[in-house]
């Protein structure tokens, strides 16, 4: 596979971007662990509801402009 340079300096950027994203999400995670009020099923839900309400709209973004 040959890329050109605004490519590979694409490319680059995603997997960095991947990386990152996994060290925050693994905090977050482990600070949300510190409270017990995270452990119960509604605040689960209403969390999850809020995770994907963010989500599904940026993925339609970054999708649009692809």
């Amino acid at each position: 596979m040959n890329l050109s340079p605004k490519e590979n300096k694409h490319l680059a950027s995603e997997i960095l971007f991947l990386l990152a994203s996994v060290l925050v999400f693994r905090s977050a995670w482990h600070l949300l662990d510190m409270y017990p009020v995270f452990d119960e099923p509604l605040v689960l839900a209403l969390s999850l509801a809020l995770g994907l309400a963010i989500a599904i709209p940026a993925m339609r973004l970054i999708i649009k402009h692809d």
